[in-house]
């Protein structure tokens, strides 16, 4: 049984730090979505045809939990610029259809 150490709360992420029967830290981040992805949702459904007459136009919002999840599991950083080609392929891919906020293909 983990004992809880400390938890924080920081831009919506919580942070919770345990520690195990044998003496392992163990750091769980979480963060509630359900208003992100509802956000998300309205975001794709109000987009118009005029939006893309812009030069720049929001095609995903991705939550700072997913970010961690994707470094940590794939190796994939959102912020470097050699991995785009690897965020745009999880951007298309349906399974991740609720980071997106505009249709069309990225």
């Amino acid at each position: 049984m983990a004992r809880l150490v400390d938890s924080t709360d920081a831009g919506g992420v919580t942070t919770t730090y345990e520690i195990d029967e044998d003496g392992n830290v163990l750091v769980k981040r979480s963060q509630v979505l359900a208003e992100h992805f509802a956000a998300n949702r309205q975001a794709y459904n109000a987009f118009s045809l005029s939006d893309r007459a812009r030069d720049i136009w929001r095609m995903a919002s991705i939550p700072a939990v997913i970010v961690e999840k994707w470094l940590n599991e794939d190796g994939i950083n959102v912020f470097r610029k050699s991995d785009a080609e690897r965020v745009r392929r999880k951007l298309n891919d349906p399974e991740w259809r609720w980071l997106r906020t505009a249709p069309g293909k990225l």
